[in-house]
């Protein structure tokens, strides 16, 4: 919650928050004053009216953390809001504009962090009516950079450290809606190009580290509903009144790379055609999909050779609910590594021969569940309980294996399957709750690479023919040549059987 009310603060002072009546000035600054409190910040600021344009200066945005008896405070010296005579409203930042951030504890600083936030050509315009205001801006640049951090005392700036990051040709619309006793706000916002040089020296080793790219086409929504009447200082109501929150991002292709410059000098160069990132949370559940197209990497370091890797597809996505329910609901887990390829030496390191195929490689797993949570894991107490052990944090009700694909080195395995879980019984299969279902398994090449490994020497030939054994007694022949299957089974009575003999 910490990071997300800073990044808040900060995606609102630099690049906007909220179609279409008149609206003052002073409108828009109480609307933005509102906006931060609503996310448990106390602001403080002086205010004056000049003709048709409101200053407000000294603004401190301070947020407490009651539990952790600390606060964080963000300071800004000046913004101003102008009427434009047509019913809309100019807000105006310097083109260097100093962000003091300061973390507490016990009444002593713990964490400094000075940032300079700059803008290049920005242009922001308010309309709306208060508790509906939209906010539209482009931007040639925008910029972040922090030139201190100390942290406990210790200070890193200048050579010691550096964080910047800029984006250029913004364009982006955010729009904060009051109503039905949430503030719902939702923002979208397209950029050219991202960059980024991050720099520091480790102070143990004493090695320079830098991590420097950029990527294009960027594209980025996001929306978030937060009760009016939500109690920040209460932990355990975070995702239980009705606080959610979402984003999308996605970008056209870039490159970055990696470097640590010391006793073991590391040069890692990426990059990739497209990926992007999509994220929600609610009171409901946790969604997570993450997505890559066209990744290359080369390493370069102690090694006498580069290794370079390269993937035409990869992909991880995650849902799980986070609270009890009445019943099981939905939770699914997926994973995809799709043309994975590496060069020559590497492969000459285990296969000087060149004995295996190198195709490229795929391991793919896409599972859908039911599950029945009994704790919300963002619940301080229920957390509290989970880590004593004293309870369990669920039951699994079902599972199904939409699609298994492992494809190697001339080998392919796939598979499908359902099973379905009775909790009352756990005696059957030593405490877990016992299955009921199948898995159906079909394998093609595999004799091709038992063939291949013992040329190669890395398995004898007694080894190949207790491997042979097993799978003659488990699989059936396939349809074509060195391919086979098996039905893998598990009954109501808990037995299991391979191709209907049981095996146990």
């Amino acid at each position: 919650m910490k990071k997300f009310t800073t990044a808040s603060a900060l995606a609102l002072v630099i690049s906007g928050v909220p179609a279409v009546a008149d609206v003052t000035p002073q409108q828009v600054w109480d609307d933005l004053e509102t906006y931060m409190e609503k996310f448990g910040y106390q602001v403080e600021a002086t205010e004056a009216m000049a003709g048709d344009t409101l200053t407000v200066t000294d603004i401190t945005m301070s947020f407490d953390i009651p539990e952790e008896e600390g606060s964080f405070a963000f300071t800004m010296d000046q913004m101003t809001l102008t009427d434009q005579g047509d019913g809309t409203v100019l807000l105006g930042f310097a083109e260097e504009l100093p962000l003091v951030m300061k973390g507490l504890q016990d009444g002593q600083s713990i964490m400094d962090m000075t940032m300079m936030l700059g803008q290049q050509g920005l242009k922001m315009v308010v309309s709306g009516e208060p508790n509906n205001l939209t906010y539209d801006y482009t931007a040639d640049e925008m910029s972040v950079r922090v030139s201190e951090i100390t942290v406990d005392g210790e200070s890193m700036s200048g050579e010691d450290m550096k964080i910047d990051v800029a984006m250029k040709g913004l364009a982006g619309k955010s729009v904060v809606v009051r109503a039905d006793g949430l503030q719902k706000v939702d923002q979208d916002q397209t950029a050219e190009v991202l960059e980024f040089d991050i720099a520091f020296q480790d102070p143990d080793s004493g090695d320079n580290v830098t991590f420097a790219g950029n990527y294009s086409g960027i594209k980025s929504t996001g929306n978030t509903a937060v009760p009016l009447d939500l109690d920040l200082s209460d932990p355990s109501q975070l995702m239980t009144s009705g606080l959610a929150g979402g984003a999308k991002m996605s970008h056209s292709g870039g490159q970055a790379n990696f470097k640590v410059m010391g006793s073991d000098n590391v040069d890692v160069a990426m990059s990739s055609t497209s990926g992007s990132l999509d994220v929600s949370l609610s009171e409901d559940g946790i969604a997570y999909d993450v997505a890559g197209t066209g990744s290359q990497a080369t390493v370069s370091g102690p090694m006498p050779f580069p290794l370079s890797l390269a993937m035409e597809k990869s992909g991880f996505s995650l849902m799980i609910p986070t609270k009890p329910n009445d019943g099981p609901k939905d939770a699914k887990l997926s994973f995809e590594m799709a043309g994975f390829t590496m060069d020559d030496m590497l492969w000459m390191m285990f296969d000087g021969g060149n004995v295996l195929p190198r195709d490229p490689a795929t391991i793919a797993l896409d599972l859908q569940a039911k599950v029945t949570p009994f704790l919300n894991i963002f619940d301080p107490k229920d957390a509290e309980k989970l880590e004593s052990g004293d309870v369990m944090p669920g039951e699994l009700n079902e599972v199904t294996l939409s699609n298994l694909l492992i494809e190697a080195i001339g080998g392919k395995i796939m598979g499908t399957g359902a099973f379905v879980f009775d909790n009352t019984d756990l005696t059957s299969f030593d405490g877990m709750p016992r299955p009921e279902g199948q898995l159906n398994l079909r394998a093609e090449g595999i004799n091709g690479v038992l063939d291949k490994l013992v040329e190669m020497g890395l398995l004898s030939s007694s080894d190949v023919g207790g491997a042979r054994m097993m799978m003659a007694m488990f699989t059936e022949k396939g349809e074509t040549a060195d391919s086979m299957s098996s039905v893998i089974e598990i009954n109501a009575e808990g037995h299991i059987l391979a191709n209907g003999q049981r095996i146990q």
